[in-house]
């Protein structure tokens, strides 16, 4: 059970922490990549646009709102003191953010009271790591950072913001200075977000488990992760949030990882890819969904119109991974009670991704995709080609032992009758069944003529039928 909204100066406190119990609430997506896209420089200060071109970030906040935006984030996340001193900004600090939240307060207050569409509007306050590593690691010190954080919060509470977020914290010791800072200053709602790796560790080592009971401990309002690597990784960790959080959790992807053309950072997760992975996070439990670096007003409108499409619709098949013990175990079963079988016989209609062994020994690149859906509970099995396209690849009786080991998934091995005589068709059965395969797909196989070796030998010792004979009279002993 979430613990009851802390009363507030005015009510939207209350008000805010009420609705994200309510239904999910739609954040919006990144200022930085919009102002980037409008032709703003990479290296200049975001956050002087306030007072210098107020007008291109109340277009981007509109942008927002149209999109189906239900809390808008102030374009404040890297103006506090420290960082603006960069630029020469430091003592413009506090009117940077009073002007950062008018500009967004006016944005949401044109919608009115209820919003676009009926729907609340809210304001929050984006507050961005300091820029310096912290003492006792680096040499600003903690009451320094804290100083820096409470003069930032201040400007955007005199501006009239809702909530704060704390936010793209890879440190949980400045986000919980952070925290403090802000509630030294006002008693709003206050979201605290981090970062994780791929590990799901934050860089400060903090698995999200401890992360949610250090923030929940002092106080945040709601905890949660924004930026990290994808939406893939991230739906495995807010997954963890949610299971031993008591108060809302959020979430804010980056449309993926980043890649450079040219001159120019692109960023490769659709809006379509954006919205299934967030609405994948609502059915886990989250209550705040958005978007980070490289998501814009496409992924957002996406990602409001799934989720209304998906309120009350039944969630996504997610299936569950192996029982606890050594990666890849299994309990013992009887032939044929397989977990694929099971699905079957209940006429559920079971998830199977089929796979390409890699053409060497590394899996560098197939195992952490795979690795992501399983974590997510998106496929049933995986299926493992034999020799796809009469290609010399990685066995396939390997490939499978490797996904059950290492990732504690099902395989469905593919077995192609062109590739060996009757004896060696034996041997792979049987090597299979003491790796823990249990489930194959028969098939004749490519012709070698087809591939890179038109030389190859065709055995044809065993046919697809007799193959499945022989399969049928090896189970009955």
């Amino acid at each position: 059970m979430n613990r009851p909204a802390r009363a507030s100066q005015d009510g939207a406190d209350s008000a805010f922490v009420t609705r994200l119990h309510a239904a999910p609430v739609t954040a919006d997506g990144a200022m930085g990549t919009q102002l980037y896209a409008l032709g703003v420089e990479f290296d200049r200060c975001f956050d002087a646009l306030n007072i210098n071109d107020p007008a291109l970030v109340h277009r981007v906040h509109a942008d927002y709102l149209a999109a189906g935006a239900e809390m808008l984030e102030t374009n404040t996340f890297g103006a506090n003191a420290i960082r603006l001193a960069a630029h020469g900004l430091a003592d413009q600090a506090h009117a940077i953010n009073v002007a950062g939240a008018r500009i967004a307060r006016e944005v949401a207050d044109a919608a009115g009271d209820a919003g676009e569409g009926g729907r609340r509007v809210w304001v929050a306050g984006s507050v961005g790591p300091v820029g310096a590593t912290l003492a006792p690691v680096g040499v600003l010190p903690r009451d320094e950072a804290q100083a820096a954080f409470a003069d930032q919060i201040a400007g955007l509470v005199e501006g009239g913001v809702d909530l704060i977020l704390i936010e793209t914290m890879t440190d949980l010791g400045e986000a919980r200075i952070a925290l403090a800072a802000a509630r030294s200053v006002c008693n709003l709602p206050t979201i605290v977000l981090t970062t994780f790796n791929e590990e799901g560790v934050t860089a400060s080592g903090h698995t999200p488990e401890e992360v949610v009971a250090a923030l929940e401990a002092d106080g945040a309002d709601v905890v949660g992760a924004n930026c990290c690597t994808g939406p893939g990784p991230m739906l495995a960790v807010v997954r963890r949030m949610v299971a031993v959080a008591t108060v809302p959790v959020a979430a804010m992807p980056n449309a993926g990882l980043p890649h450079v053309e040219g001159d120019r950072f692109l960023y490769t997760a659709s809006p379509t890819w954006l919205a299934e992975r967030a609405a994948r996070m609502v059915a886990a439990g989250v209550r705040l969904v958005g978007g980070c670096c490289g998501t814009s007003p496409e992924h957002i409108a996406a990602l409001a119109e799934t989720l209304a499409a998906t309120q009350g619709a039944p969630a996504p098949p997610v299936y569950a991974r192996p029982e606890a013990g050594a990666p890849g175990s299994r309990p013992a079963r009887l032939l044929g009670d397989t977990v694929l079988a099971q699905h079957l016989a209940a006429a559920a209609f079971p998830i199977v991704v089929r796979v390409d062994p890699p053409r060497g020994f590394n899996t560098s690149r197939l195992l952490p995709p795979l690795r992501t859906m399983a974590d997510e509970g998106q496929a049933l099995a995986f299926a493992v080609a034999d020799s796809p396209r009469a290609e010399a690849r990685m066995s396939a009786l390997a490939a499978s032992a490797l996904l059950r080991g290492q990732l504690g998934v099902e395989a469905l091995l593919h077995v192609g009758c062109r590739y060996r005589n009757r004896v060696a068709t034996l041997s792979e059965l049987l090597g299979a069944h003491a790796l823990g395969v249990r489930d194959l797909v028969v098939e004749a196989g490519d012709l070698p003529a087809r591939g890179e070796y038109p030389d190859a030998t065709v055995v044809r010792d065993v046919t697809e039928e007799g193959l499945l004979r022989l399969l049928d009279g090896y189970n009955h002993g």
